[in-house]
């Protein structure tokens, strides 16, 4: 009967790992529909505001405008729940957040008249943006940080390195900016467009919901594992010494002590 070697790794650690891979897949698509939906209302919005405001240059600064303003503000809504707040916390804060977004649907303009008629139409048309899809907007935009801080705390083996949910991201992005033009828009309507817009919002919210649950599992798991560590220790005797190491380690000790530098001997010298 052969004994296995030092190298050999657990078939715990094995199974382990075989039984971590959906939680990269489900980050996964969270974050490449989160891009998805991000590139692709961008491109809605435009087919939107072009008839009714035109194409001048102060239409299309102010939103490029309002969506980077949108992201800037998630990357730093990320970083200030992640630096300030616990992971349980955050979570059911951005619960909140994706449960309010629900208000902004379906996506509905309304009548955004004539530009030229505002006093001040850049401010208008911003405010304009932010209520009609600011939540959901803002809400996407955290997702690519969000979720890769997320991941670091799973059981996931590649949880050290989250960084390759970048390219996830990336390949949601590419694919909303070429099939707009070439698939969606030559074949399907308008309203067509915002209500698959829509379904796949609602797909993403529980897709997200689905990464906290695997979050809240995976924090309980270390919470029960370091739990049961702790114990162990405890329960563990403490080690005999023999009486020679313990006059070895007081000699050491009083050899130590002139060394110490403190404030008292140096005085009295």
């Amino acid at each position: 009967m052969s004994l296995p070697s030092a190298n050999t790794p657990p078939a715990s650690s094995g199974n382990a790992s075989l039984r971590s891979r959906p939680i990269v897949l489900l980050f996964g698509a969270t974050m490449f529909l989160s891009a998805l939906l991000l590139f692709w209302v961008q491109l809605i919005v435009a087919k939107v505001l072009l008839p009714r405001l035109g194409g001048t240059p102060a239409v299309w600064t102010t939103c490029m405008l309002f969506f980077q303003v949108l992201l800037l503000t998630g990357y730093s809504y990320v970083l200030a729940t992640t630096s300030w707040i616990g992971v349980r916390k955050q979570t059911v804060l951005h619960i909140c957040l994706l449960l309010l977004s629900l208000l902004y649907l379906p996506l509905t303009f309304g009548n955004a008249g004539s530009i030229s008629q505002r006093y001040n139409p850049e401010l208008w048309l911003f405010a304009y943006l932010l209520i009609a899809i600011g939540l959901p907007i803002f809400l996407i935009s955290t997702t690519s940080p969000l979720l890769q801080k997320w991941f670091t705390r799973t059981s996931d083996v590649s949880a050290n390195d989250p960084y390759f949910l970048f390219a996830v991201s990336n390949a949601g992005s590419l694919l909303a900016l070429l099939s707009y033009p070439l698939i969606l828009e030559p074949i399907l309507s308008l309203s067509t467009q915002k209500q698959i817009w829509v379904v796949s919002y609602v797909v993403f919210l529980v897709l997200t919901l689905g990464c906290v649950v695997a979050l809240w599992k995976s924090s309980r798991r270390e919470e029960a594992e370091t739990s049961v560590e702790v114990k162990g220790q405890e329960s563990s005797p403490p080690e005999k010494t023999s009486p020679e190491s313990s006059n070895g380690s007081r000699l050491g000790s009083g050899l130590n002590w002139p060394l110490n530098g403190t404030p008292w001997s140096t005085n009295q010298w």
